[in-house]
């Protein structure tokens, strides 16, 4: 039996850091002032460039990132370091200005647990990145699959009614919840 099927409760984080090397000692702040402890910390706009990363590490935790293709994205994933999990590159969205990031973590069940972050770029092409999202999750869903996706959608959902960008994203939110 692995961690992640021990574990009842898995938790899940999302941080838009706007630079993990120049912001990580707030994102150190926060979990020390608020006791939080995630099983999982996702990052949007991690800015990191390469594999060749300093000052990154949070003790407990694993960390993989896929590096920035511009000087505002990169998104990364800590994950709790007794857990198994593997990397799932074949999820990755392939929209062009869309980063994203995704992991499989066994479970007892043999249903696999997937967790993942998103970072479209603010500029992006709205309807192929919802057409990516859409597919991704069907896929999921046809195959079983427990899934948890985050992450910094560049999409104000408040404004809801007044944009069709925004009603199209909470109709797919809510359509696969």
């Amino acid at each position: 039996m692995n961690q992640a099927s021990k574990q009842k409760n898995l938790s899940y984080f999302h941080f838009n850091v706007r630079s993990l090397g120049k912001n990580k000692h707030k994102l150190d702040d926060f979990f020390l002032m608020t006791e939080v402890n995630p099983t999982f910390i996702a990052i949007s706009e991690t800015k990191l460039k390469s594999n060749y990363i300093l000052n990154v590490d949070i003790p407990g935790f694993n960390f993989i990132h896929i590096p920035s293709q511009t000087n505002s994205g990169g998104v990364g994933l800590y994950i709790y370091s007794n857990l198994t999990y593997q990397p799932r590159n074949d999820l990755n969205l392939n929209n062009v200005g869309c980063e994203s990031l995704f992991i499989e973590i066994p479970t007892s069940t043999g249903k696999p647990f997937i967790i993942g972050i998103i970072y479209p770029y603010p500029t992006y092409a709205f309807q192929p990145f919802q057409d990516e999202v859409v597919k991704l999750v069907t896929h999921f869903q046809n195959n079983n699959h427990d899934y948890l996706i985050g992450g910094d959608y560049n999409n104000n959902l408040i404004i809801i009614n007044t944009t069709a960008k925004a009603n199209d994203t909470t109709d797919i939110l809510q359509t696969f919840r």
